[in-house]
């Protein structure tokens, strides 16, 4: 794999310029949208499809854009704070310019919230049919 081709987007150096900054930003959010945008999709359909109904019968309804909107500027919102964390990391010296943890107690505390995720009933997805309830 030609890693060279990777590194264009990272800041790789102590000091980010203002581009680096807007590239990894730019790297997060089109990753959180594309990873998230599939599983929002039949919620966007059924949403759609509800108000397409309503306006047929002239009653108030809410236009489709504002809950894309809506969903992409949490994620743009997000992928804001995670691009500020990384730097925020890479400045205290608890990140590396690769990306890796050079503090052990910030690897610790990641080691176990994520395993402590996985016995919350966050981890469990929520049952569609239990929204109506």
């Amino acid at each position: 794999m030609d890693m060279n081709a990777l590194l264009f987007a990272m800041p790789m150096t102590p000091e980010w310029t203002s581009t680096e900054f807007m590239l990894l930003l730019l790297m997060w959010l089109v990753m959180m949208i594309a990873m998230m945008t599939p599983s929002v999709a039949p919620l966007i359909l059924v949403f759609a499809k509800v108000n397409r109904e309503r306006k047929r019968q002239n009653h108030p309804f809410v236009n489709t854009g504002y809950l894309i909107t809506g969903y992409f500027l949490v994620w743009a919102a997000f992928s804001m704070a995670a691009t500020s964390l990384q730097w925020l990391l890479q400045q205290i010296a608890w990140l590396n310019p690769e990306m890796k943890t050079t503090n052990k107690i910030l690897g610790g505390v990641i080691l176990l919230l994520t395993g402590i995720f996985q016995f919350t009933p966050l981890k469990k997805p929520v049952s569609p049919t239990a929204a109506v309830h």
